[in-house]
């Protein structure tokens, strides 16, 4: 909250809020070398630079797309998120999807039919 921001509202997609739960064996290789080279900080850095510590109130509204298939960011995190926003004051909603993977692939034309307007319908009523 350092820095004054016009940012109305958020959408989420799948995204890591606690880096320290990451899946390292299914991260790209290239991530998991910076993650790597810090070696014995590894764990303090993570903890630092991940969302879900800086969580405060006054937050813009926040839309969380997740899906319980993620293998790489566990969705547990916008679990979490979701209940630190909320805790926070903060108005915020959580899609779960289904059958989605990480990135919205094995996603079913329903499914993402679905998501498609209920985002459409959250930004409606955030701007």
């Amino acid at each position: 909250k350092d820095y004054p921001s016009d940012v109305k509202y958020l959408i989420d997609f799948f995204g890591p809020t606690d880096l320290t739960t990451l899946d390292m064996e299914n991260v790209q290789w290239d991530l998991e070398q910076i993650i790597n080279s810090v070696g014995e900080y590894k764990d303090h850095i993570l903890g630092e630079y991940s969302p879900i510590n800086h969580v405060n109130k006054g937050e813009p509204n926040t839309l969380i797309v997740h899906s319980k298939k993620d293998i790489i960011v566990p969705y547990k995190n916008s679990e979490e998120l979701y209940a630190q926003l909320k805790e926070n004051g903060n108005k915020t909603e959580l899609i779960s999807l289904e059958g989605a993977s990480h990135d919205f692939s094995e996603i079913d034309l329903d499914e993402i039919m679905s998501v498609g307007i209920k985002m459409l319908e959250f930004i409606s009523k955030n701007m």
